[in-house]
C-alpha cells in the first residue's frame, strides 16, 4: 500500500481512488486468453502481468493495466500463492 489519489482512472464509471490510500495489486503468470492492444506493428508477446490499482478503504478499483516480457518481484511484495 501507499500513499495517494487517482484522480482520473480507467475502471468502470467510479474510476478514481480518492480515500488517500492505494493497494497496487499484481497478477504475474501466464495470461493466454488476456489481449492487448500494444503498438502497431510490434508484437510484444503474451500478457505476463496484470496490475490493479484499488482504494482499501471503499474496495473499489480505479486503474487497471496489462504487460509483457519479463517482471521481478517487487521489494516487500507479499505471495498470495506459494508453489
Amino acid at each position: 500500500m501507499r500513499h495517494g489519489k487517482v484522480l482520473h482512472g480507467n475502471v468502470g464509471p467510479h474510476r478514481h481512488c480518492l480515500s488517500g490510500t492505494l493497494l497496487n495489486i499484481a497478477f504475474v503468470g501466464k495470461f493466454p486468453k488476456l489481449i492487448h492492444g500494444g503498438v502497431p506493428g510490434v508484437n510484444d508477446g503474451p500478457v505476463t502481468r496484470v496490475g490493479i490499482v484499488a482504494d482499501p478503504v471503499s474496495g473499489a478499483p480505479c486503474l487497471l493495466g496489462v504487460g509483457t516480457g519479463r517482471w521481478t518481484r517487487p521489494p516487500n511484495a507479499t505471495d498470495l500463492f506459494a508453489r
